[in-house]
């Protein structure tokens, strides 16, 4: 997928060595690789729905809170 989703060096060299504007390749990458994210996204659903996984942990709203105070504590100022 790293060779579809822009900016990717094969798109860039592509271009180069093709004559071709770098820009036009970088914006015909955008809806294949959002398509291949959508589809590993729905397939990875799929099989966990299969198995049964994600129902054992249940997020619960002072875990995120917790967990956002720890990331702010870990970005500089």
């Amino acid at each position: 997928m790293g060779i579809i989703i822009p900016p990717s060096i094969i798109f860039t060299v592509y271009g180069c060595l093709m004559n071709l504007p770098i820009s036009e390749l970088f914006l015909a990458g955008i809806i294949p690789g959002a398509m291949m994210v959508i589809g590993m996204q729905f397939a990875c659903w799929i099989i966990c729905r299969i198995n049964g996984w994600g129902y054992l942990i249940r997020l619960q709203l002072d875990q995120l809170q917790d967990a956002a105070q720890k990331l702010g504590q870990l970005v500089p100022v």
